[in-house]
């Protein structure tokens, strides 16, 4: 009995391990017209808190994020959780100052937006990626 518990302990941990592992690997897309192959980290926060609306080529940004399926994107990329995300975009969009970002559940909805909304922005699961949309690397 006390074998069978500790074998049911640790296949929960290596499950929990693997969905880490897996959450770790998480590809920054773009829709391909955007002339971006790497972005700083800096960009990726000012882009995702509102401070930076525009590209380069001033078209406009548009944010598309998977809060339930890959929450650990605010954390890695943004330094904040995802609730301390969701209380800023509640106060820009209350006070009028942006349009916030649109929320879907899963990498293939995320790919789908990126690839047909000029100036997207978006993150999936790195094993999910097409060549719909462009991969760019993150610099410091």
């Amino acid at each position: 009995m006390k074998t069978n518990l500790i074998l049911i302990a640790l296949a929960a941990l290596c499950g929990m391990i693997s969905l880490s592992a897996q959450e770790a690997d998480i590809a920054l897309i773009v829709n391909k017209a955007i002339a971006v192959d790497k972005i700083s980290s800096q960009d990726v926060r000012d882009i995702f808190t509102a401070k930076k609306r525009s590209w380069d080529d001033s078209t406009a940004v548009k944010i598309v994020i998977q809060s339930k399926n890959l929450p650990s994107f605010f954390e890695k990329f943004l330094g904040m959780s995802d609730s301390s995300f969701k209380k800023l975009w509640l106060k820009l969009t209350l006070e009028g100052k942006a349009k916030a970002p649109t929320d879907l559940t899963s990498d293939t909805e995320v790919l789908k937006y990126v690839a047909e909304n000029a100036g997207a922005i978006g993150y999936v699961k790195a094993a999910a990626l097409t060549d719909a949309v462009k991969r760019v690397a993150v610099t410091e």
